[in-house]
This record gives C-alpha cells, sequence and structure tokens, in this order.
C-alpha cells in the first residue's frame, strides 16, 4: 500500500504517517486531496487546552487548529481565562494609545502604580524567600548538608515549587521516617522530594534503595545522584579510609550489572523493580535483615497495574510493610532496647506519626489512581499535587495530517520531538520516513552547523562501535546525519545511553521511540506526537499509557511549553477527543 496514495487506505489506523511522509514537499498543492469540511478559523489554544484540526494544509505550513474544550485547569497548573482575552487587552491598549490627553495627574497616578507594583513584587520575594533551596533544604528547613544544597544550585535548583515544600516540610512525620504516597502531574518535580528523603537516610549513616522500572532510567538516576551526593561520606566500612575511598558510593543494579545486595562498598542502589525484589529477600535472609536500610523509594508505582510486572512491585511493598509491621511490634514490646535503632533510623520521630521502625517506604506516580488506598494499605501519609510547572497543550490532528509535517515544524521552529510508536518496527519506518521528508524540506546550511554535524559523526562512530544488527546499523547511518534515530528495548544498552545522550546534547532533534521512553527519562522534547490512538494491540490507549508519554513534553528545566498531538482519522477523532479532553 502506498502511503502517498489515500485511495489505497482500507483502515485509518494504518494511515499512520500521512501523505507527506515519504514525500515531503515535493507533493505538489493539487495532489492533495481536499478537506472534508472548511478549516476553522485559527484559535490558539490556552495551555491546558484541547484543539482539534479538522484538516491539515500541505507539508510545512501551519495547521489551523479551533479550540474545542478546555482541559483541568488544575491538571495544567493554570487558572482559565475567557476565549477573548487577548483581544480584550489589544483594546484596552489601543484605548490607552488613541488618547490625546496625558495631564501631570496622570502621571502622578502612572508612578504611584509602579510604585505599588515595586512593593507588590517586593512582598512576592519575602513571601516566597522560604522556597529557596537553601532554607527549604538546609539546616533550617530538611536538614541537608550544605555541601548538597551547594550541589543543587550547581544543577541549576535554586527554589522549590510550593507543593514540594509542602510535602516536605507540611506532611506530618515524613521527615522523622513516617511512610509516604505522593503524586503530581509528569514534569511536577517530584524526584526532588524522594531525593531529599533519600539524603536524609544517607547522612544518617543508613543504605538506601531506590527502585525503577526501566534500565534506561536507572542509569539516568544513577549519574544524577552520584553528582548530587557525591559530598557525602560512605555509610559503610570504607569510612575510615582517606581520601575519595571514604566517599559515598551510589550503584546501579538492573540486568547487565549483577549485583544482588549491599555490601559495605554500596551507600545506595538504584535498580529495577525484580533487582529490588532479589536486594530485599536476599538482606531478609541474613541475621540483621533490613535493619541497616533506612529507605526504599519505589517510583512510576502505577506499574502495580501491570500485568506482567505488576505482582513483583506488589510482592516488594508486602515485604517491606510486613517487615515495618515486625519491627514496630517489636519496639512496642521492648522500647528501651529499640530506642536506639530508632533513633539512628528516623531521627527524632517515634510512634505511629513518625516512623515506627524498619525502612521508610516512599512511593511515587504521576499517574497513580486511588491513591489514598496504597496511602492506607501502607499506614502512610498522602500527599496529591495538581502542579505542572510547564504548561501542556493537547491537540488532535485530522486525517490529512502528517506525522512528519508536525515534526518538520517543530523542528525548524528549533524544538525537539518525541514520537511515540505502537511497535519497534514503526519506529524503524517512521524515523526512515522522517529522514527523508527531511533531507528534501530542511535546508541543513541553516539548521545544522558544523559542530552539530561532527556530533553526528561522532554519534554514528559511538553506535558502530555498540554493535548494532546490520539492518540498525544501515538505518543509523540513513537518519543520524538528519538528526533522527529510533528507541525501543530492543536495542543494546550502550546504543540507548548514546542516543539519548545526544538528544539530550541536541544533536539530534527527534527520537521516534516505543514507550521505553514514556516513563521516567527526562529528556528535553517541547513536542510529542501520537501517529495513532491505539497500542501495539490495536486497542485503545489506556489513560496510564497516555499520561505518561502526554507527560514527555514540556519537562520542567528543559522547555517552557509543552504540546500533545495526536493523529486521528475521522472514525477514531471522538475516541481521541475524551482521550485528551480528561488528559487520559
Amino acid at each position: 500500500m502506498a502511503l502517498s496514495d489515500p485511495s489505497t487506505v482500507v483502515d485509518d489506523r494504518d494511515w499512520w504517517l500521512g501523505i507527506d511522509d515519504l514525500t515531503g514537499p515535493s507533493v505538489a498543492p493539487a495532489e492533495v486531496p481536499p478537506p472534508a469540511a472548511p478549516v476553522a478559523a485559527p484559535v490558539a489554544p490556552m495551555p491546558g487546552q484541547l484543539s482539534v484540526c479538522v484538516s491539515s494544509p500541505p507539508f510545512g505550513s501551519h495547521a489551523p487548529c479551533a479550540a474545542v474544550a478546555p482541559a483541568s485547569a488544575s491538571a495544567a497548573g493554570i487558572s482559565g481565562a475567557p476565549a477573548n482575552f487577548t483581544q480584550v487587552l489589544h483594546t484596552a491598549s489601543a484605548s490607552v494609545a488613541a488618547s490625546p490627553l496625558v495631564d501631570a495627574s496622570a502621571s502622578v497616578e502612572v508612578t504611584a502604580a509602579a510604585l505599588a507594583r515595586g512593593e507588590s513584587r517586593s512582598r512576592a520575594a519575602e513571601a516566597d524567600a522560604h522556597l529557596s533551596v537553601r532554607a527549604a533544604l538546609g539546616t533550617g528547613g530538611c536538614g541537608l548538608r550544605t555541601s548538597v544544597v551547594a550541589a543543587y544550585e550547581e544543577l541549576g535548583v535554586h527554589r522549590l515549587y510550593p507543593w514540594q515544600h509542602a510535602c516536605l516540610l507540611g506532611t506530618e512525620g515524613v521527615l522523622d521516617g513516617r511512610n509516604l504516597v505522593y503524586s503530581t502531574p509528569t514534569s511536577g518535580g517530584k524526584s526532588l522530594v524522594a531525593d531529599v528523603l533519600l539524603c536524609r537516610a544517607l547522612q544518617r549513616r543508613q543504605k538506601g534503595l531506590l527502585v525503577l522500572p526501566y534500565v534506561s532510567m536507572v542509569e539516568e538516576v544513577t549519574e544524577r545522584l552520584t553528582r548530587l551526593l557525591r559530598s557525602l561520606p560512605t555509610t559503610g566500612r570504607r569510612a575510615g579510609r582517606p581520601g575519595a575511598a571514604g566517599k559515598l558510593r551510589v550503584e546501579a543494579s538492573h540486568g547487565a550489572r549483577s549485583r544482588n545486595g549491599f555490601d559495605g562498598d554500596v551507600d545506595l542502589l538504584v535498580c529495577t523493580i525484580e533487582r529490588a525484589s532479589a536486594v530485599v529477600h536476599r538482606m531478609l535472609e541474613m541475621p540483621e535483615g533490613l535493619r541497616e536500610l533506612g529507605i526504599v523509594v519505589v517510583d512510576e508505582v502505577h506499574m502495580l497495574a501491570d500485568p506482567s510486572r505488576g505482582h513483583a512491585i506488589e510482592n516488594l511493598l508486602t515485604l517491606l510493610r510486613a517487615e515495618r509491621h515486625k519491627l514496630a511490634m517489636h519496639a512496642a514490646r521492648h522500647p528501651a532496647s529499640s530506642a536506639p535503632a530508632r533513633a539512628l533510623t528516623h531521627g527524632s520521630g517515634s510512634g505511629t506519626k513518625g516512623g515506627g521502625g524498619g525502612p521508610q517506604i516512599v512511593v511515587m506516580s504521576a499517574t497513580l489512581g486511588n491513591p489514598e488506598v496504597l496511602a492506607s494499605w501502607l499506614g502512610a501519609a498522602l500527599y496529591v499535587s495538581e502542579e505542572r510547572p510547564v504548561p501542556l497543550t493537547h491537540s488532535i490532528k485530522g486525517e490529512w495530517a502528517s506525522t512528519v509535517a508536525l515534526a518538520c515544524e517543530a523542528v525548524r521552529d528549533g524544538a525537539e520531538v518525541l514520537i511515540f510508536c505502537a511497535t519497534k518496527a514503526k519506529t524503524a519506518q517512521c524515523a526512515d520516513a522522517l529522514a527523508r521528508a527531511f533531507e528534501v524540506a530542511l535546508p541543513e546550511a541553516a539548521l545544522v552547523t558544523p559542530a552539530r554535524l561532527a556530533a553526528r559523526c561522532t554519534l554514528l562512530e559511538r553506535l558502530h562501535a555498540a554493535s548494532p544488527t546490520a539492518r540498525t546499523l544501515e538505518l543509523y547511518t540513513r537518519t543520524v546525519p538528519h538528526g533522527v534515530a529510533l528507541h525501543h528495548a530492543g536495542l543494546g544498552l550502550n546504543e540507548k545511553s548514546a542516543i539519548e545522550e545526544a538528544f539530550r546534547k541536541r544533536t539530534l532533534r527527534v527520537l521516534c521511540a516505543t514507550t521505553t521512553l514514556a516513563a521516567g527519562v527526562n529528556l528535553p522534547a517541547r513536542r510529542v506526537i501520537l501517529p495513532s490512538p491505539y497500542d501495539q494491540a490495536g486497542v485503545l490507549l489506556q489513560p496510564i499509557s497516555y499520561r505518561q508519554m502526554a507527560g514527555r513534553a514540556g519537562r520542567a528545566g528543559l522547555c517552557e511549553l509543552g504540546e500533545v498531538f495526536v493523529v486521528a482519522g475521522p472514525r477514531d477523532r471522538d475516541k481521541a477527543v475524551r482521550r485528551c479532553e480528561h488528559n487520559g
């Protein structure tokens, strides 16, 4: 079936790239089928608003969209505004500009207003002073060492979001070892809360366990925490050694790295779900059990609902819950002998509002359903935030929309793009189509500097050294020079690591990926494109899956705006609209 011939399309879901995917701008306007309905007048959606494009112009043009329904304002982290708000501002500005009379009293009023605004900004700055990392995370707040606070500042974190401050310092018992379940939208900064609690446990000379679902996440987080916590002393047998040997050690553990537990040389273990279960089982077989383990953090806990891996998370949480209960019962029967252990593990807190014994259990997710049920089962504090620092818009593209056209438009504007494909085969098909279209549509001389071109050559060398299959290497040779690559679970660890690093450095501009990138890897994509509202089984995307993929757009600290586009034919548009209206 020729993608460029719409008359051959039998099922809208099969036509997932669009008519311009392989031909690019060489398709004459006369060859493009006319839209089935009139094009709506362009109305830019407010952030957090859903827009539907009833048709799309030829490749390379801007597609007019009609805003049809606002998404939840709280979910987008903004407040609503009337549709004609911009026109009202323009009208008011024009009236002021047209006024020929400006007297002294008006000048005095303007000056007074300016002073009032300055005082208001000053008061706002004073009110936000408690949110600075030094005030919130230092000795007067969460009690982190000065060196760790400085490391946050080096990483570009200078201020907490209000919800992070409230969760850490306003939720009773959390800093004293009480279990915690919390949920915040993707890109809401949820990792910082867990990092702070991990750091507090390590400062008390306790070990920490961080559980993540994917190897790519394990590697990324291990690198970040190594930079953040490098100044802390070790918790183990290296404590008395001079120099770097006495520094805290963060290590990754997954299929390619076979460490199955802690020893005297590891302080913080970052591992996959299955490896975490093995680590805890092994510790429970030892005489000391989990006594040296101060905290266990489980990210993406919504995967409890995953049919293939959910049982591993449930088993892990069940073991931890039972161990805490056992230690709490022991502490209740022998309060004198348990007091020193409680003080070491949980600072000054004790009792039901604090830790109660055993490792603190912290679980988090951006898409957790019924978090109050999980919190009740774990005996945990619950904190839910709807604050999203980066505004996110959701749009539906009609049948004539091209995935390639959307990607080309974003790249031409200087943005990066993530395209989530249903299968590994479609990631390759999409990447190949993009590279061919970019070769014609995007002038390399205008978009690619000599430094970026050299970086792409270096990336190709790294990918070649990673020993991919001959077919994949051939695809890289065609796509990487145009800033396009693919990412899925079938790639080797070195391949994925090289591709992710290149995307962060903007050597690559577009990634065609399966859902391996939908849960947690922090990549700077302004635009996310879903070429179909269906998954690999031909089933409409589940709400959690949609929110995870949509949440990759507009990452905090990396982008100022996030855009999500779903390509859906006429028969699927209503379903896609319902999914996007509720952000899943």
